[in-house]
């Protein structure tokens, strides 16, 4: 997998820290390319190094991001990028020199949708709303304030209209306060329709219903496989297109069967048309609803958001409340309605065989593939020009989808006929260029080689869910004060999992060269144990506040098989530091997960650093821990230094 460290040629090259701020504003035709562009801000954020980009706090940049009355304007760049690069660009990510360093401050939340409900409630960033209680008399309300959030408006001289951007907006009850979600429609499309470079090229200013042949096959084809309903409607079968991975399966399928999901898809078309009134070169602007409907029961969103200046109101009793509002910068996962029947699968180059393969005396098709490669610092992505078809692919990685709770229910379809090739097969090659595009492909010279922007698909790791509700009731009763993500210091450390800032267990020298994870501990395979597609094992790091004092809480991926590893809480001075983390992790991986209270106690025995390690201890269920053992082991922790 990539290193997500692949430059953008586009972004500011003057070693400043540029925090994207918006995204939206697309047209057709980008420069000289055959491919749809949208317009993202990026905000030059205050002098500061990338290690004090990782501390951050909410409210400094609660700070950055908003603008007081007498404050100067931030200083605002624009960029186009190719629709087919999406993926990789996502509201709150830093970039230096066009290279992803970092992010601004997120915390997850899960949206919940009730059956029946939708995200219909819309506003135009431009246009006045209703002022929440406590709004000041006579004061203009909008959806986003520029105290709260500067430069989603406006910006006449650079082209630039982003008052006409849509952005859905979601208030609950939170206890007795209440909080504000707001959803710029951008931000939807990524998450459902712009997930893969391929499909965001065909949702993107095209008609979903005439060009959705360029992502799923609907012709009959030699395996005898087709994209159909059969059993009665429990069964959609979908046959994708060669550069489709098979992870997008269930979404595209209920793009093109789902009567709702389609009708959805096929407004992102129709809903650009009116925005450019009959005009092609006029822009349009984002318009995604979710496909996912809420039928029978409530729709799950995991969202990364960007915490806004709170308000204050008090309520009909007199009792002051707090009003908070989050900018969802991502949707990270959700769950998968359960109307929806099994979804079968299969792709035009499947190189699986049919049960009776026939023997033919020839050679292999394709005799000279393209072999893939993974993206790094030397690759350089162009939105300026357009890819060459018959190139390799390169690929890079973007965000990450968890499929929380129960997933799609998938099956592997399996060929009716193959031919099995008795000749040779040709050697596989690699381009030699390293500027790639997510562009069109084209057949011209002067094009460039191809790249795909993924989003990763997974299963919600559960282990990490478990930790985060008991510890967060733990905080809701008081005997924990405070409980925050850590962060790691280098951005090729990060791993995003169950929409939580993770740490990779990457080592130093693979990190320094930036290299993919190789079989062993370190890696979770999603294709057995091969090495294709296979990602760092993460750990999630939180720092708990209990009587005054920081102690830092590391929770381990498992995989499917694993049979679990304790948990480990660090105390001490010392124990914060990102040294002594990184070290942590380090001995974690080369014990693989054993013995670990003594061998890293062993490693810091002159630091000012104490080591417990906490073994899960279930309820009845099995699905969730028990409030009672977490809670004394932490006492026991943290009473005894």
């Amino acid at each position: 997998m990539s290193s997500n460290q692949e430059p953008f040629e586009n972004f500011p090259q003057d070693d400043g820290l540029w925090a994207v701020k918006h995204i939206d504003q697309f047209h057709q035709a980008h420069e000289g390319t055959r491919s749809a562009a949208v317009k993202v801000m990026l905000q030059r954020l205050p002098p500061m190094s990338v290690a004090q980009l990782a501390r951050m706090t909410e409210k400094s940049c609660q700070d950055v991001i908003g603008k007081r009355r007498d404050d100067p304007w931030p200083r605002f760049e624009f960029v186009e990028i190719l629709v087919g690069s999406l993926p990789l660009v996502t509201v709150g990510f830093v970039f230096k020199n066009g290279v992803k360093v970092g992010q601004l401050p997120r915390c997850r939340k899960v949206i919940v949708l009730a059956p029946g409900e939708f995200d219909s409630m819309e506003f135009k960033a431009g246009e006045d709303t209703p002022p929440p209680q406590g709004w000041p008399e006579n004061s203009r309300h909008r959806t986003l304030n520029i105290g709260e959030y500067a430069g989603v408006t406006d910006h006449t001289l650079r082209n630039v209209f982003f008052s006409k951007s849509r952005l859905w907006v979601h208030t609950r009850d939170h206890g007795e306060d209440k909080e504000t979600y707001v959803v710029p429609r951008t931000t939807i499309l990524k998450a459902f329709y712009a997930q893969h470079t391929e499909i965001a090229k065909v949702t993107c200013g095209r008609s979903w219903g005439k060009y959705l042949e360029e992502v799923i096959c609907l012709n009959d084809i030699e395996s005898g496989l087709r994209t159909e309903i059969i059993d009665g409607g429990r069964q959609w079968n979908i046959i994708l297109r060669t550069l489709v991975p098979d992870n997008y399966a269930p979404i595209l399928a209920v793009l093109l069967f789902d009567e709702y999901g389609r009708a959805r898809a096929e407004s992102l078309y129709t809903k650009s048309l009116q925005d450019m009134a009959g005009n092609p070169r006029e822009p349009w602007y984002a318009s995604a609803e979710i496909p996912l409907q809420a039928v029978n029961e409530r729709l799950l969103l995991e969202t990364r958001c960007i915490a806004l200046k709170p308000r204050f109101f008090f309520d009909a009793a007199g009792v002051r409340r707090e009003h908070r509002k989050f900018l969802v910068t991502e949707i990270s996962g959700g769950s998968w309605p359960k109307h929806y029947p099994i979804i079968g699968h299969s792709r035009t180059n499947d190189a699986n065989d049919s049960q009776n393969p026939v023997p033919v005396e020839l050679d292999k098709p394709y005799s000279q593939p393209r072999k893939p490669r993974d993206g790094d610092p030397t690759t350089s992505l162009t939105q300026g020009e357009d890819a060459k078809a018959q190139s390799s692919t390169t690929t890079m990685r973007g965000g990450e989808w968890n499929w929380l709770h129960t997933p799609p229910v998938t099956i592997k379809l399996e060929k009716l006929f193959s031919n099995r090739y008795l000749g040779s097969a040709g050697t596989p090659k690699t381009d030699d260029e390293t500027r790639v595009s997510t562009g069109a492909h084209t057949h011209e010279k002067d094009a460039v080689s191809k790249a795909e922007a993924v989003t990763l698909v997974r299963v919600s790791n559960a282990r990490f869910e478990r930790a985060i509700e008991v510890l967060e009731n733990l905080k809701k009763n008081g005997f924990i004060s405070a409980i925050a993500e850590v962060a790691p210091l280098e951005s090729g450390q990060i791993s995003d999992r169950n929409g939580h800032c993770c740490w990779k267990f990457i080592d130093r020298e693979s990190l320094k060269n930036n290299r993919p994870p190789s079989i062993g501990w370190r890696a979770i395979y999603q294709n057995g144990r091969s090495k294709s597609g296979a990602v760092y094992r993460s750990a999630l790091i939180l720092r708990l506040t209990i009587n005054g004092a920081d102690h830092y809480w590391i929770e381990i991926e498992c995989r499917p098989k694993d049979p679990g590893f304790r948990s480990v809480l660090l105390s001490g001075s010392g124990a914060g530091t990102f040294a002594i983390l990184e070290t942590t992790l380090d001995i974690i991986a080369e014990a693989k997960g054993r013995a670990l209270k003594e061998k890293i106690a062993r490693a810091f025995s002159h630091e000012s650093v104490k080591v417990a390690t906490y073994i899960h201890s279930y309820d009845k269920t099995r699905t969730q821990l028990t409030e009672e053992s977490v809670k004394n082991f932490l006492t026991d922790a943290t009473t005894t230094q």
